[in-house]
């Protein structure tokens, strides 16, 4: 099983925090609480990532680790 990570980028606004994956555009989602906007990410990226493995489509190359400057939202998916 191929395990992945993905930073999640979590930005608080008035009303909540919206949430983007820079390593997958259009992958993003939002939650009014941090703790929601979490559970919210980690389905976004979830639904995501197999939406694009049905489609037949590549995983993007990550960016390597070291280049991330806060602790990232880890989340896992392994294709079949």
């Amino acid at each position: 099983m191929r395990k992945l990570t993905y930073l999640a980028v979590f930005e608080p606004s008035d009303d909540g925090y919206g949430v983007y994956f820079p390593d997958l555009p259009g992958c993003i989602t939002w939650g009014d609480s941090f703790l929601s906007a979490e559970a919210a990410a980690k389905e976004a990226l979830g639904l995501h990532l197999y939406g694009m493995e049905k489609d037949g489509e590549a995983f993007l190359r990550l960016r390597p680790r070291r280049s991330w400057t806060r602790r990232p939202l880890l989340a896992l998916w392994s294709p079949r």
